[in-house]
C-alpha cells in the first residue's frame, strides 16, 4: 500500500511540475510576443553642456557646465 502511495504522490509531483513549466513557457512566449508587438522609441539623450564666460584680473576666462547634472565639467577655469 506504501509503493502505491508513493508512486502516486512521485507521478502526481512530476506531472504538476510538467503543467507548471508548460504555463510559464506559454506565459513567457505570450510576453515576447507582446513584446515585439509593441513599439517602444528610445530617445537617447545628451547631456546638455554650457559654456559659462567670466573677466578675470583683465582676462576672459571659460568653464563648462553640465546643466543635466548640475555639475562642473572642468574642474578650474580656463584662459581664453
Amino acid at each position: 500500500m506504501k509503493s502505491v502511495y508513493i508512486i502516486a504522490m512521485t507521478a502526481f509531483v512530476f506531472f504538476g511540475s510538467i503543467l507548471q513549466e508548460s504555463s510559464m513557457a506559454l506565459s513567457f512566449e505570450r510576453a515576447i510576443q507582446a513584446a515585439e508587438t509593441q513599439s517602444v522609441d528610445a530617445v537617447i539623450m545628451a547631456d546638455q553642456i554650457v559654456i559659462k564666460w567670466r573677466i578675470h584680473e583683465g582676462k576672459p576666462q571659460f568653464r563648462r557646465f553640465n546643466a543635466t547634472k548640475n555639475r562642473w565639467v572642468d574642474p578650474e577655469w580656463i584662459d581664453a
